[in-house]
């Protein structure tokens, strides 16, 4: 009986239109990324290619566990304990199509879904070496990157001034990358930015471009688990102490975004410098339910050094990788980091916990240039950081949580659950206090300041499904920062609300309408002896329209805030239509907008879309419009090229940006060119 459902569920699946790879990860990219702002651009760089490597290579629905489904962000605690029932009880899935017949996954879930995920056949199991399985399999990708702003910026036209710029004005990347999802990956990533010069010195770490990573990782190796040699993220329990980037932001998902998922260790991808190991990490399994994870990293970063009579000191780290000029080049790679820890993971039936520890150390001593907001930083040799965690699953709900504490200083503490209380009906809280002197370098927990430090707050947040057309999420955010801050020289409370409505009358067509405000408090430009801090109210309103018929997407878009402060109030508009199109081996992708902002505290945040595996999400600023072109040609499976140019006009300016990066007049335009040999 159940075949004869997998041949008839099939077949029906099969009479729809059939998208290809790239088409799917168009849309779930964009329903990852189109509702989120003021996101870090390389963190959205590493989820996309995630979400690539997954299409390329989908996980098997026969063996997968509760935390790789969690890292799905549209499936909900009630839809992944289904399918996992639905497995013990009815046996091995045969087929994807077999999706169909869980009862909590919806249509439009499904086709979510589907592209993600596999059955393996018994025969098709990994049985070649690693050698072949990287030559042979279609598994291996090469980029090459070039792109280039066609004015001239003024580090460019002075090159004895102290601000010069010391390379040529092209950006230059270059990626290999071979991988197989719970197998193997292995990757070269080599990039020179604008500005930057071409150097060969393997003493510094250039081999041609000023930016270069390597990694080789070994998954599912007997009791090996995993093992990384080279660059890499680690992401364990909720990001207290060891968090990659790899977490959604509250505007994304109301829901499953308040929990982060074990990923354990991997590759470091992206063209991001910072934020990432380098050096070992590995994953032992002692015994069946219990884990051992050790890692060791060693390496130079970017930071401002003070030398005075007693000796060195740093007083700040860069984070932007740029090496261009005089002053950026003085502060590349002279501040060493050694970081060592170890995780020991305990998992069975329902529940999972363990223990984390972690030290950080340095060269030369932090010591900080002292203000009124940073007298609670870090300052020293050496940071301790130790935490333990736990999940328990009952039912449709999950809860979880993470105590951390550093040695001789803070502590944090963040816990929540997340659950359906029906199939329609999802609910999220989560708790976090995190004391002023808890210090970390690598944190990720879910928070509202940059980093899970000087902050106490409790989240709410709900979805509902009313059927397959209509959804509403929304949330409430309460938080206290009981420390003075940059820009916030006063212990502030805060909070912030999100509504959300999505209509979906056909595959074809969605529609979505938002409104999101935000009070938090800041300093004013009052000349005053003392600082005086007053609420801040940001106010956003989105609304979009997409629509997709067999080759032709096409997304129209209004975004409008406001932002009242100190007795004034200013707003910003962006009006935007993208249109796709495909024609055989050609694509063509099209993005027009209007925006009009009165200041920078009404900047307006656009998801544009960019070529294979690059994330665009600048912020548009003044007066004027913004054009895209992209073109995309696919001379076979294996190689494809990619063009795109973009253009922004503003009206009421003569000079565009500042310093040694402004523009003479009122034009930008730039060009991208990028070559994917696929093998």
């Amino acid at each position: 009986m159940k075949y004869a459902l997998i041949i008839t569920l099939s077949l029906i699946a099969l009479t729809g239109s059939a998208q290809d790879k790239q088409s799917d990860l168009i849309r779930v990219a964009d329903d990852l990324v189109s509702i989120e702002n003021e996101d870090d651009e390389s963190e959205l760089e590493s989820r996309y290619e995630n979400l690539t490597l997954l299409l390329q290579h989908p996980i098997d629905l026969n063996k997968v566990n509760a935390d790789d489904l969690r890292q799905f962000y549209f499936l909900n605690e009630s839809q992944i304990q289904t399918l996992l029932r639905y497995r013990n009880e009815h046996g091995s899935f045969v087929s994807v199509y077999e999706l169909q017949a869980v009862e909590d996954l919806d249509q439009n879930t499904i086709s979510l879904l589907a592209p993600l995920v596999k059955v393996v056949a018994n025969e098709s199991l990994i049985n070649t070496s690693l050698a072949k399985r990287m030559l042979s399999r279609g598994n291996s990708y090469l980029i090459t990157r070039w792109e280039k702003t066609l004015e001239e910026k003024a580090g460019y036209r002075d090159s004895s001034a102290a601000n010069a710029y010391q390379g040529s004005d092209q950006k230059i990347f270059m990626r290999f990358r071979s991988a197989i999802p719970s197998d193997y990956s292995v990757g070269i990533t080599l990039e020179k930015d604008a500005g930057e010069t071409i150097q060969w010195n393997p003493r510094k770490r250039k081999f041609g471009g000023d930016y270069s990573s390597a990694h080789l990782q070994l998954i599912n190796k007997g009791r090996l688990r995993n093992l990384i040699a080279g660059d890499y993220q680690a992401q364990f329990a909720q990001g207290l102490v060891l968090g990659g980037a790899f977490g959604l932001g509250k505007s994304a998902e109301t829901i499953t975004t308040t929990r982060r998922t074990t990923l354990g260790f991997l590759p470091h991808t992206s063209a991001g410098e910072s934020g990432f190991y380098r050096g070992f990490a590995a994953t032992y399994e002692l015994m069946k339910n219990l884990r051992m994870s050790a890692f060791v990293s060693h390496i130079k970063r970017d930071a401002s050094i003070s030398v005075e009579e007693e000796g060195k000191t740093i007083t700040a780290f860069q984070y932007s990788g740029f090496h261009r000029n005089e002053s950026e080049i003085a502060r590349e790679r002279n501040a060493t980091e050694t970081v060592s820890g170890a995780v020991v993971h305990y998992n069975r039936k329902q529940f999972d916990g363990g223990l984390i520890v972690q030290q950080t150390s340095f060269e030369h001593p932090m010591e900080r240039i002292p203000n009124s907001y940073n007298q609670f930083a870090f300052s020293g040799r050496s940071n301790l950081n130790a935490s333990i965690f736990y999940n328990y699953t009952i039912n449709n709900f999950c809860f979880f949580g993470e105590i951390a504490k550093t040695h001789r200083a803070g502590s944090a503490i963040v816990t929540g659950a997340i659950g359906s209380l029906t199939p329609a009906f999802d609910i999220s809280i989560l708790y976090r206090n995190y004391r002023p002197d808890y210090y970390l370098f690598y944190g990720n927990a879910f928070s509202e300041n940059t980093q899970p430090q000087n902050e106490t707050g409790i989240y709410w947040g709900v979805k509902y499904k009313f059927n397959r057309r209509w959804t509403a999420a929304g949330y409430f955010d309460m938080f206290r920062f009981p420390w003075l801050a940059f820009r916030r020289y006063g212990p502030t409370y805060g909070h912030e609300w999100l509504g959300r409505v999505t209509f979906s009358p056909s595959r074809k067509i969605t529609l979505f309408a938002q409104a999101r405000q935000e009070n938090k408090s800041r300093n004013t430009a009052d000349e005053s002896i003392q600082y005086i801090v007053k609420d801040g109210l940001k106010s956003n309103f989105w609304a979009s329209v997409a629509f997709s018929e067999g080759a032709l997407r096409m997304r129209t878009r209004v975004q409008y805030s406001t932002y009242r402060f100190n007795g004034k109030t200013s707003d910003g508009i962006v009006l935007l239509q993208g249109i796709g199109a495909e024609f055989g081996k050609f694509q063509v992708t099209g993005h027009y907008a209007l925006f009009e902002t009165d200041d920078f505290d009404n900047r307006q945040y656009v998801y544009e879309n960019d070529v294979y595996l690059v994330f665009s999400l600048p912020f548009y600023d003044g007066t004027g419009t913004r054009s895209i072109l992209m073109l995309q040609y696919s001379f076979s499976k294996h190689l494809s090229v990619y063009v795109r140019y973009s253009r922004s006009y503003f009206s009421e300016r003569e000079e565009i940006g500042s310093g040694p990066e402004s523009i003479h007049g009122n034009t930008k335009n730039d060009v991208k060119f990028q070559v994917v040999l696929r093998f």
